[in-house]
């Protein structure tokens, strides 16, 4: 009997390495892996290199891709980049939560057509649910403002269903266990409702779910550890804080952001659990596997330090440092806006900019072409390279771009950065600026005086009044090759 090849991505990943040591030890299984390779992929996966088949590689990179074999039975994908790195670098999580989809699903199109596909998504495609705990997989999709990774995973689910191929979703609750602080601490309301999943729960679901085709195929189901991994998001923190030794969970008011984040109850989690026995954790032995990990010692130091380390997490919240500074914007963000007329018109405006950037998502699907766009004559390395794209000329005179993406100048070279931007049949028109400051927009002297270089696709803007969408626009064709030159221009 031939055993079914499965193929793993993301098995570096903490729920990663649970599922592949599930896999394992089905032995039924012909076992290949696809993962970047750097020490730790390779400290990883050394103690299994006669039970599997590794192969190396970047998702992200449409040739690497090709080393995937052909004739695969099913492919759980989990590659991904998650939060905080997925809204500190959006670029980054894009490629590699968008791309790396899009060309893993057109190679199994190509190569595996009759394979199943097991995708991670996740519940922050739900958006705050603060008012509305309960959720189903029904609900409308409602990505929190700012929510980079959010956005990737509805455009990933978008390229799985639109494919040839047979696909299940399952979107993750909060997945814990060894979770570094980071400021997304503060992010989350203490109000929220709050269900967790332990990595080895939820790979045992994708593990199992291989053999579950007929029941998952093509149907999107919400995965957590059930009702009774179910708390609120206070209480959560200060039975963490009470078993690492660090008090009470006393921060200040507007330390937690009021709104705007994610996570909830699965109202309808018990559908895949009917499906697939995946539960074996809950609350109650997650912290018992919590405080196995801390020692008496080191609870000791803690509790010593608790006060200091409390300063220092305060200082990670942007929440309390947008309503110390009065950042009206960013308190936007993080708390419910006033009910003057001036917040809410600012509000919409960002939502409506936010949505259509998901409108330009959900149109890349399997038919979005790369379009590579050098940007040249870069004069420094300070700052960061923000990139505008224009449907219109409506959408240039409004600044209202169908995407909008920041990108890091680490890998500026010579004064030039290649940035590969995937893009549906169309016109379009980009805009670059050098954003040396960071502060997402141009900077004036004497009020109309750019003090940043900008420049345009396929233009060289020698005047001092902007141009017009005409001078810039370019069109892109079904499966051509497009390669777009924009020369910054500094005035000053």
């Amino acid at each position: 009997m031939n055993k079914k090849h499965i193929l793993l991505t993301g098995a570096s990943g903490t729920v990663g390495q649970e599922a592949l040591q599930q896999l394992i030890a089905q032995d039924q299984y012909q076992i290949t892996v696809f993962d970047i390779r750097n020490k730790k992929t390779e400290s990883i996966f050394a103690p299994y290199k006669q039970q599997i088949n590794v192969i190396y590689g970047d998702i992200s990179n449409e040739t690497e891709v090709q080393k995937i074999p052909n004739n695969l039975d099913a492919v759980i994908h989990l590659a991904a980049i998650i939060p905080p790195l997925a809204d500190e670098l959006p670029e980054l999580a894009y490629k590699i939560n968008v791309l790396g989809t899009k060309y893993l699903v057109e190679h199994l199109e190509q190569t595996s057509p009759d394979c199943f596909v097991l995708y991670s998504s996740s519940i922050s495609v739900y958006g705050d649910r603060v008012q509305n705990p309960n959720i189903k997989v029904t609900d409308p999709i409602q990505i929190s403002l700012g929510d980079e990774y959010g956005a990737t995973k509805v455009a990933a689910e978008q390229i799985l269903q639109n494919s040839k191929l047979k696909w299940s979703i399952f979107r993750l609750a909060a997945i814990m266990k060894n979770h570094k602080i980071s400021k997304l601490m503060f992010h989350m309301p203490l109000a929220t409702t709050f269900e967790i999943c332990t990595p080895e729960d939820t790979a045992r679901a994708f593990v199992l779910g291989i053999e579950k085709e007929n029941e998952l195929q093509n149907k999107i189901f919400n995965l957590g550890g059930g009702e009774k991994a179910c708390t609120t998001y206070q209480a959560f923190l200060e039975k963490s804080f009470s078993i690492y030794g660090l008090g009470k969970l006393n921060f200040p008011a507007h330390a937690f952001a009021s709104y705007n984040f994610h996570c909830g109850r699965m109202a309808d989690g018990d559908e895949l659990a009917a499906i697939i026995p995946f539960r074996k954790d809950d609350l109650n032995s997650y912290y018992s596997q919590v405080e196995k990990t801390v020692s008496k010692s080191q609870k000791l130091l803690t509790q010593l330090l608790a006060p200091f380390i409390k300063w220092y997490l305060l200082r990670q919240s942007e929440p309390y440092k947008a309503y110390k500074n009065k950042d009206k914007q960013m308190l936007q963000r993080f708390f419910q806006p006033g009910n003057n007329a001036e917040n809410n018109k600012q509000w919409q405006t960002a939502l409506a900019s936010v949505a259509s950037i998901f409108v330009l998502f959900f149109s890349l699907q399997t038919q979005a072409q790369t379009v590579s766009v050098q940007i040249n004559n870069i004069q420094s390395n300070k700052g960061q390279i923000c990139i505008a794209v224009f449907k219109n000329q409506k959408q240039f005179e409004t600044e209202r771009p169908a995407y909008a993406m920041n990108v890091s100048k680490s890998k500026v070279r010579n004064g030039s950065l290649t940035v590969d931007i995937p893009l549906s049949e169309g016109e379009y028109g980009i805009s670059i600026l050098d954003d040396a400051n960071k502060s997402g927009k141009m900077n004036y002297k004497l009020l109309t005086i750019p003090e940043e270089g900008f420049g345009f696709s396929n233009y060289y803007h020698s005047g001092m009044k902007k141009p017009l969408f005409r001078n810039f626009k370019f069109s892109v064709l079904r499966n051509e090759i497009k390669k777009i030159q924009v020369k910054l221009r500094y005035i000053l």
